[in-house]
């Protein structure tokens, strides 16, 4: 994994007014985007669903891993009880990456290809 890119909660001033900012990674000499996880808060706030994107050809090197060790901190810091998201079947490298993080994953029982990754972040003891 190269070293050329860098992480940031507020890339843009515009984000200041958005209830979870997103997690970007920018490559440093281009600026251009190499992936993003944003979080939604369910509407009791106590949980949320994540959102990952990655540049297929950068996937396998570390970005997404990264992003979403910054997302899972960044749940744990808010407090919320457990993040979710959902992944395709055949998507196999962002599922072991899911499984190795700690999240659970199960079927979707909505949509057939689907399954759904959570991961308790915070319990009420903490």
């Amino acid at each position: 994994m190269s070293s050329s890119f860098w992480l940031s909660v507020n890339a843009a001033e515009s984000w200041s007014r958005i209830e979870a900012p997103p997690f970007i990674a920018l490559d440093e000499r281009t600026k251009r985007l190499l992936g993003v996880v944003r979080l939604h808060d369910d509407a009791d706030g106590a949980n949320a669903e994540f959102a990952i994107l990655v540049r297929s050809r950068l996937k396998g090197h570390g970005i997404g891993w990264l992003l979403m060790k910054q997302m899972i901190e960044f749940s744990r810091d808010k407090g919320l009880k457990s993040i979710r998201g959902q992944v395709l079947c055949e998507n196999t490298m962002m599922l072991t990456m899911c499984i190795e993080l700690g999240f659970h994953i199960t079927d979707d029982p909505d949509e057939r290809g689907i399954k759904i990754a959570t991961l308790p972040v915070c319990t009420e003891h903490q």
